[in-house]
């Protein structure tokens, strides 16, 4: 990885990145497979909304504040027109309805500032959350369609009973017959995205249940070049990341990805993968995660197919998680990972009729009563340094989230 960089927006000292927040590890700058044009390698120049061609040139930028209610519409406006989108947290939360679906959004920065936060309106109480719990009792007996489905009352189908009794419930309790706690998301970006930077936000989901509410953050369809930075992801109702149908090139640092007791159970992190048979992504769906920590995941911490996952000195501490699942024709290079008491490295599940390609974890500290299993050699087109898992440990737990203090001071390659 060459090492010259121009400035966006601030020259930056070592003094200087060291008081913006960040850990002596972080680059801040695009990392892994976000610098790359494709797995061939090549260099891209991801700068989402600002450009530094020769001065340091700034796009069309716009600051967002919180008004108290659903500003769904508000951020979508501000996404499609403006360059770079400041969600200033100092009025509070940003509530959001339902996930907002974007096409053709290319070039943009998107970052939080005084502690902003993206969160979904539909919430899991604890009151919920325990009425919940008791959902497949109060249904139990339930007929299932001649399908194997079940009916709800709105006349939509669940595939599972477990889904339909929590469906069912959420249904009867809220009166929100359209299932809008079904799109308890926040973005979707599809077909012509990339060249995005997302930065030092709070994503406070609902609070994970059965059904497959909406993912936090999708990338499907082609989206290209992500680069999601010091961000955290608390309580998704299904996962924190879904990267799916040729999504390509995305890379998450220094970020949070945790659940808390207001989850009810099926608590999964991130899925890079469309179906088994999804042959349309061979080469797409490549993915690093850099100095990430994982706290309270049960499984999907990744789970890929396809993809080539690089996971770099990321802390687990997720004590009975099922651990990193290889499935059809991924590869996955684990290094100088710190894996805490407790926590399972390797996930096999599936493994042996949806063999990947390749994995091979090296440098990582573990829980001695697991193992680590390697099959074949895994490589990535671009430099990086592996950190001891007992420095990482520190820095990750120091630094991970939305630590920074300027989040618009960033560098970027130069195009």
């Amino acid at each position: 990885m060459r090492k010259s960089f121009c400035i966006c927006l601030l020259a930056l000292s070592l003094v200087g990145c060291l008081s913006n927040g960040l850990s002596r590890d972080d680059a801040n700058a695009p990392t892994g497979w976000a610098t790359c044009e494709n797995i061939q390698g090549g260099k891209y120049a991801l700068t989402g909304g600002t450009y530094c061609p020769e001065k340091g040139v700034q796009g069309r930028k716009i600051i967002l504040v919180s008004d108290g209610g659903d500003m769904r519409a508000a951020i979508e406006e501000a996404i499609r027109t403006y360059d770079i989108i400041v969600l200033d947290g100092s009025e509070g939360p940003f509530l959001y309805s339902e996930s907002s679906y974007f096409d053709g959004v290319r070039n943009k920065t998107i970052v939080g500032i005084h502690g902003a936060v993206l969160k979904t309106a539909f919430q899991c109480t604890p009151e919920l959350k325990e009425i919940l719990a008791h959902a497949e009792e109060k249904y139990d007996g339930t007929l299932p369609e001649p399908d194997g489905r079940f009916r709800l009352s709105n006349d939509s189908l669940a595939r599972s009973f477990p889904g339909y009794a929590m469906m069912q419930t959420l249904i009867d309790r809220t009166g929100d017959t359209d299932m809008r706690f079904m799109r308890s998301g926040i973005w979707a970006f599809r077909k012509g995205c990339g060249n995005l930077v997302i930065r030092n936000l709070f994503f406070d989901g609902p609070g994970a249940f059965r059904g497959k509410p909406n993912t936090m953050i999708r990338m499907r369809d082609g989206c290209d070049h992500v680069w999601i930075d010091h961000c955290t992801f608390e309580d998704p109702g299904c996962l924190a990341l879904g990267i799916t149908r040729q999504a390509d090139c995305i890379t998450a640092s220094w970020c949070r990805f945790r659940f808390t007791e207001q989850s009810n159970g099926h608590e999964l992190g991130v899925l890079i993968a469309s179906g088994d048979d999804s042959w349309e992504d061979e080469d797409y769906l490549n993915v690093t995660f850099d100095h990430c920590l994982w706290e309270n995941v049960w499984s999907r911490i990744p789970m890929a197919r396809f993809g080539t996952i690089h996971v770099l000195d990321n802390v687990f501490d997720c004590p009975g998680t099922v651990g990193i699942n290889p499935r059809t024709h991924s590869e996955f290079l684990v290094e100088g990972c710190c894996f805490e008491p407790g926590v399972k490295p390797f996930c096999d599940y599936r493994i042996d009729i949806a063999p990947p390609k390749a994995y091979v974890f090296r440098d990582c500290s573990w829980d001695p009563q697991y193992e680590t299993p390697t099959l074949g050699e895994v490589s990535v087109p671009y430099r990086y340094r592996v950190t001891k898992p007992d420095w990482t440990r520190v820095e990750v737990r120091g630094h991970a989230g939305p630590t920074l203090r300027r989040p618009l001071s960033f560098r970027c390659r130069r195009r």
